[in-house]
């Protein structure tokens, strides 16, 4: 299944740093455990295009199943600090993302389960979007005529993929204890 996690038909004409950098995080992702707990049917492409919030019912409706798969339920919350981490224009990436990911970790502490060790993980489902996304756009893109997101993200991104830079430095375990203690 294509999806920015495994962009198969993108990755053809991707250069062999940008290739063996996603090689390397697949790696580290692929021995991850599979128990219920962390791993089962996910959405898979769950970004602000693919949630309804209705505000008055307090209430969250999901769309677009077409990427659903199995896979970590990690991705799902990385994609979702992903992306908005790309379209947010504030200097305080890092504090925004931090309360961001800690409400976000409120609510869905109230629905699932998650072992605080798979905090230690985002990090790499991070950079496995980043990678993806990248693979998917750059053959295409064109800064003169780049979209609002396009082009926010893929400028000086090969830079930071060939330099291992991480998407974004957040102390996830302590996001993850906030969380836990207000839900």
């Amino acid at each position: 299944m294509e999806n920015c996690f495994n962009p198969i038909g993108d990755l053809s004409g991707a250069d062999a740093v940008i290739l063996e950098k996603r090689r390397r995080v697949i790696e580290s992702i692929a021995g991850l455990p599979r128990d219920p707990e962390g791993y089962g049917l996910a959405h898979l492409d769950l970004h602000f295009a693919n949630f309804f919030v209705d505000r008055a019912k307090r209430r969250i409706t999901l769309f677009d199943f077409d990427d659903c798969a199995y896979g970590w339920y990690l991705m799902d919350l990385a994609m979702l600090l992903f992306d908005v981490l790309v379209v947010y224009d504030g200097l305080d990436r890092e504090q925004f993302g931090t309360h961001f990911l800690e409400r976000l970790l409120e609510g869905y502490l109230t629905e699932k389960r998650l072992n605080p060790a798979w905090m230690r993980q985002f990090p790499a489902f991070l950079k496995l979007i980043e990678i993806g996304v990248y693979a998917m756009i750059c053959r295409e893109f064109d800064p003169a005529g780049a979209g609002i997101w396009a082009g926010k993200f893929m400028p000086g991104r090969r830079e930071r993929i060939e330099q291992e830079i991480p998407y974004v430095e957040l102390d996830f375990e302590g996001i993850f204890r906030a969380a836990a203690s207000s839900s």
